[in-house]
């Protein structure tokens, strides 16, 4: 019973997002996954794109205690770029996404075209992408499977012996979360995504 509620409430978001956005010409909320997300070589590493809520984006990161116009913010696995649009709205100095997919990626960049935002969104393997040392608050809605949160972890951690800097990670849907504590993250916070009810992890080091 109590996830048929949550199902519905959901829907029910869904679409009241979904019509406020077509009314300006934006999309966010629409599910997307695409042949890349579905060939034999990423199905079990990448993850379709499905959008944080906007009021969850606010409150996980309104748990993260840093100056935010002298910190800069990215998304992995930004999608279309709801995130990237919060972050920016709440005062973050630099703002971009890391995105795989060309498509979805696209859609993101004309929905902060359209609304006029300076967020950047970057195609790239998150892997491969040499300049995480830039960073100082990570997202991740679980974007990709356990041996590439892996990868993406240890790059992390050596952009912080490159350039020390205290640095926040925000994990919605922590299904690696034993990864972060064995890299030297603490737990500083968590909370619940009540709309898609799932369990949100906030680390420091």
């Amino acid at each position: 019973m109590k996830w048929d509620m949550v199902r519905v409430k959901r829907w029910i978001r869904f679409f009241k997002n979904h019509l406020k956005e077509k009314a300006r010409g934006l999309d966010f909320s629409m599910v997307k996954v695409t042949d890349l997300h579905f060939s034999k070589k990423n199905k079990s590493s990448y993850y379709g794109y499905c959008m944080t809520d906007e009021e969850v984006v606010k409150e996980i990161l309104g748990k993260i205690h840093i100056d935010r116009s002298k910190a800069n913010f990215m998304d992995i696995g930004c999608g279309k770029g709801m995130c990237l649009k919060v972050a920016e709205e709440m005062g973050f100095a630099k703002v971009s996404g890391l995105e795989l997919d060309h498509s979805i990626a696209e859609i993101g960049r004309r929905n902060m075209n359209k609304l006029k935002l300076k967020a950047e969104i970057i195609e790239d393997n998150a892997i491969e992408f040499s300049n995480y040392k830039d960073y100082d608050v990570f997202y991740f809605y679980n974007p990709f499977g356990r041996s590439i949160f892996q990868k993406v972890i240890e790059k992390i951690v050596q952009s912080i012996e490159e350039k020390p800097r205290e640095v926040f990670v925000a994990y919605l849907l922590p299904m690696q979360h034993d990864l972060w504590e064995a890299a030297g993250f603490k737990k500083i916070d968590e909370g619940h995504d009540n709309i898609r009810d799932l369990d949100y992890h906030i680390y420091k080091r």
